[in-house]
């Protein structure tokens, strides 16, 4: 990247940042302090923050949710062609789309299902210059801050917020410059920890809805397949709220995530119209899809999303809440009643397996002439479904589990390699007829069957412990049992943090809650006062 000017880069990140502040209780001003609640830097490579920036491409950026220490920061990678005011048509990647993503995930936002929402994770449309945000986003941002107050120049064409909430926001200036100096482009970032940010359904509701804080990891930028130069997120979101009759233990997905409470299209099938238990249920199907794990049972799933802790060790993950399989992938069929198996091939196609007949998938959306049964894969007819499947770190290739057999699966012939099947004992201590199995973030390999789950040692190719509960340390579900018996590494943690560990918030008392929030961002840092009254 070359030297960016720093008035053009503060202009519009402020852009980014008011495009929000129009349609929600908040305001902005731009502060230097270490304190603030958002802090915005570009850097390269390593920086502090455990999640490394890898030069030009693939990663642009990441955010965090909002919480103490790096919760709300944003992070730019300083080594990206970054297009500030240039032509639509010119090579590079746009910085304003790329804030306004990544600000909307430091604000409490999530990925969205709504294909032309700013916090949609798979492709980005252009609001620079517009007055205007997706319908999607704005309830998303005001279920968290409240709608902006009519009363302080919101424009009357714009809906009508149904509540009494006013706010202060900022004025349609940038604010004046601090008369310290930025430091811009910095080249690290405090390892200060991070705390839980609120998280939200997509759910528009009009009652009182509730949030969790939790973490996120950073977005990349293989959030966006095959789209070009489109803004990215890592461990990243939709705009999602939590209906105020939900269960406690049901959250949205990966933070705000918006998304209805009720489903637009309704489909048909005989299988159960509630979600299972995430505390007491096998998976189906358990895997990650754009560096976010996906468990799937029944016809549901869970969207769970990830931060590493400021120990540099402990995943965790929000509560759970379960959405419809066929709300989030379009085009399986219409009557199934479970996922086999899941996995993302290095080609980031989607592999859905279905009793006898797999499904390709290009982000949400099935390819054309898919499905196809498992023999176009070389697989025997004898072979009724596909147990589990995931891409191997340890030598980087596909394997298929079915029943006491497993076959590696050639990506580039797209079918599985002659020398197979194999027996499946030479995978020490899984058994037989597992029910899923995949890689983890934290690059291990995991088996599941029944309400448990094995972490697997690759080098030794055996199992690394006695079998752990799942839900205690995938669904974040209260831990019915110790950790006993690690032959790996006795002293790495194997359970996620007690979910009390991130408290709970009320949106509907937020202005007690919020009433100050602080945002420091970029080589400006930004002070965030929602101000409610």
């Amino acid at each position: 990247m070359g030297l960016l000017d720093a008035g053009q880069v503060r202009r519009i990140l402020y852009e980014a940042l008011d495009l929000w502040s129009r349609h929600a209780n908040i305001s902005f001003r731009e502060v230097y302090s270490t304190e603030a609640d958002i802090q915005v830097m570009f850097a390269r490579k390593f920086h502090g923050d455990g999640y490394n920036f890898d030069g030009p491409g693939k990663i642009l950026a990441h955010a965090f949710y909002p919480g103490s220490g790096i919760g709300g920061d944003a992070h730019f990678d300083e080594e990206e062609s970054w297009l500030l005011n240039e032509p639509l048509d010119a090579e590079g990647t746009r910085l304003f789309d790329v804030a306004l993503h990544e600000f909307g995930h430091s604000l409490g936002l999530g990925h969205s299902s709504q294909q032309n929402a700013i916090m949609f994770p798979w492709h980005h449309i252009s609001y620079r210059g517009k007055d205007t945000i997706p319908e999607d986003d704005r309830l998303g941002i005001e279920s968290i801050y409240g709608p902006r107050s009519k009363r302080y120049g919101v424009n009357p064409e714009r809906h009508t917020p149904r509540t009494s909430t006013t706010s202060t926001t900022v004025a349609p200036t940038p604010p004046p410059r601090p008369t310290t100096k930025p430091h811009y482009p910095s080249k690290g970032v405090p390892g200060h920890p991070r705390e839980g940010y609120p998280n939200r359904v997509p759910s528009y509701p009009r009652t009182t809805t509730t949030t969790t804080t939790t973490t996120e990891m950073p977005r990349s930028r293989e959030y966006f397949p095959s789209y070009g130069n489109r803004h990215p997120t890592r461990h990243h979101t939709t705009t999602q709220v939590v209906p105020a009759t939900a269960t406690p233990h049901h959250r949205q997905h990966h933070h705000p995530h918006h998304r209805p409470a009720t489903p637009t299209r309704r489909t048909h099938h005989n299988g159960p119209t509630t979600p299972p238990n995430p505390c007491n249920t096998s998976f189906d199907a358990i895997t990650m899809i754009r560096n976010e794990l996906f468990v799937f049972k029944d016809r549901w799933l869970w969207r769970m999303e990830q931060q590493k802790m400021s120990d540099g060790v402990v995943e965790a993950h929000r509560p759970p809440v379960a959405y419809e399989i066929n709300r989030l992938f379009f085009g399986l069929p219409e009557d199934f009643q479970r996922i086999d198996t899941v996995y993302e091939n290095k080609y980031q196609k989607i592999i859905f397996f279905i009793g006898k007949q797999y499904f390709v998938f290009n982000s949400q959306k099935i390819e054309p002439g898919y499905p196809r049964p498992l023999t176009d894969l070389g697989l025997p007819e004898s072979i009724e479904r596909i147990d589990a499947a995931l891409v191997w770190s340890h030598n980087n290739r596909t394997y298929l589990y079915s029943g006491r057999l497993y076959w590696r699966f050639d990506e580039d012939t797209n079918k599985v390699e002659l020398d197979y099947p194999r027996d499946m004992s030479i995978w020490k201590g899984i058994g037989y007829n597992i029910d899923a199995a995949f890689q983890y973030s934290d690059g291990k390999t995991y088996f599941f069957k029944g309400l448990g789950y094995w972490r697997f040692n690759d080098m030794r190719m055996q199992v690394s412990r006695d079998q752990q509960p799942s839900a205690t340390r995938w669904m974040r579900c209260p831990n019915e049992r110790q950790v006993q018996n690690d032959l790996d590494d006795p002293s790495e943690p194997t359970d996620l943090p007690d979910p009390d560990l991130h408290p709970r918030i009320d949106t509907s008392r937020s202005t007690s809650r919020w009433s100050s929030f602080n945002v420091v961002l970029l080589l400006l840092s930004l002070l965030i006062a929602a101000a409610h009254h």
